[in-house]
């Protein structure tokens, strides 16, 4: 089993939509914030929590997850650095016992965005060793390549179909409020470009690009 534990609705589908789509009986999701309580919204909006959690079982389906593999916590958006780390860490290494996976994909530890950087670092000490499953680490566009640390070097690439590739930019657009024009980085024509992008340092058509950060053979 390989588990996405993320920390907003629409980074997983960013890090590793195509990757899960290539097998999604494989797979469950956990989402750790709920990726909208920080934000402004009209009053004419009416619970955006709740249309996020819409947004995110319309991504699951398109990936391919049936309603028993994904999960969203709703922990406080942009504000997982006022919870307890040891807290954020129990949380994560409850969902890693109970998922019981053999891979675990998250955040990239140089990402702009302190979330996911606190997520990735959650799960690095949810997961070690002896036990602990392998652990990727993805890129997350809009984010990853603004990181102001470390950079992202991708050391597998994982090829895509051209439906794949689809189906990624597919579940991204029901994300209908993180979706931007191009030539942003999270708009669908970009998503596909990047796809492109690693596949032709790949030598493939579409890949998605990770970190593998440990492994115990």
């Amino acid at each position: 089993m390989n588990l996405a534990l993320f920390a907003h609705p629409d980074d997983e589908t960013l890090g590793c939509g195509g990757l899960i789509t290539r097998a999604p009986a494989q797979w469950h999701v956990a989402i750790l914030a709920d990726g909208v309580s920080s934000r402004e919204y009209s009053a004419r909006v009416m619970s955006p929590q709740y249309r996020r959690t819409e947004h995110f079982a319309a991504a699951m389906q398109v990936l391919g997850l049936s309603t028993d593999q994904f999960e969203l916590h709703g922990l406080p958006d942009q504000r997982l650095d006022t919870l307890d780390f040891l807290d954020l860490c129990k949380g994560v290494a409850q969902i890693i016992e109970r998922v019981n996976p053999t891979e675990v994909f998250t955040h990239f530890r140089g990402d702009l965005n302190r979330d996911h950087r606190l997520v990735c670092e959650a799960v690095h000490v949810a997961c070690r060793p002896p036990e602990g499953p392998t652990i990727w680490e993805c890129e997350v566009a809009s984010s990853t390549e603004w990181g102001i640390g470390e950079p992202f070097q991708p050391n597998v690439f994982i090829s895509l179909a051209r439906e794949q590739a689809q189906m990624k930019v597919g579940a991204l657009e029901c994300y209908a409020d993180e979706v931007r024009p191009y030539p942003h980085p999270r708009s669908p024509r970009a998503v596909l470009a990047r796809l492109q992008y690693w596949g032709q340092v790949a030598g493939v058509e579409y890949a998605e690009p990770f970190t593998l950060i440990r492994e115990v053979r």
